[in-house]
């Protein structure tokens, strides 16, 4: 869902190209002991390792059951990882400590036993909605913002089969 290169100054992200922020690319470019890079002139196959990496992995989404791991995964690009484990968390009843870890995945488990997969995931959506609007409210700048937040999720919804 993401598109092409951005660097609104409104944005709290910065410089972002295909979903990935500046910031982001030069942790990984350092990391592979490359000199950092406009984020501009990403190559796809580097916005992949980074997906994977630094959202999927990172995410722990590879742990979850579909489409809970893709929609967690959506919302760990989207407001970063740490936010998306809170989601996740509040979503299954765990303590929202911004960690997946084994009483989170537990209690997901637990929760896909009673409920189909896909309320799980619609659970994790709903977070996202007043979250942003919450954002909005708070901090005027981003309200140009909120839209397409908004159709984001809508889109989730039905790219997930939630809608």
């Amino acid at each position: 869902m993401e598109g092409g290169y951005t660097n609104d100054p409104v944005d709290r992200g910065g410089a972002t190209n295909k979903g990935i922020l500046q910031r982001v690319y030069d942790i990984y470019r350092k990391a592979e002991g490359l000199r950092p890079a406009d984020v501009r002139h990403i190559l796809k196959i580097k916005v992949e390792e980074i997906y994977r990496g630094a959202y999927w992995l990172e995410g722990d989404c590879d742990r979850l059951p579909w489409p809970v791991s893709l929609v967690h995964f959506d919302a760990c690009v989207k407001t970063g990882v740490t936010q998306a484990a809170r989601f996740s968390q509040r979503s299954v009843g765990a303590e929202p400590d911004g960690r997946i870890g084994p009483k989170t995945l537990e209690a997901v488990r637990s929760l896909v036993t009673r409920e189909a997969p896909l309320a799980v995931a619609e659970r994790l959506v709903s977070r996202r909605e007043p979250f942003y609007r919450r954002l909005a409210q708070v901090d005027p700048s981003q309200k140009r913002f909120l839209q397409g937040c908004l159709n984001r999720v809508e889109k989730l919804k039905t790219t997930s089969g939630i809608a």
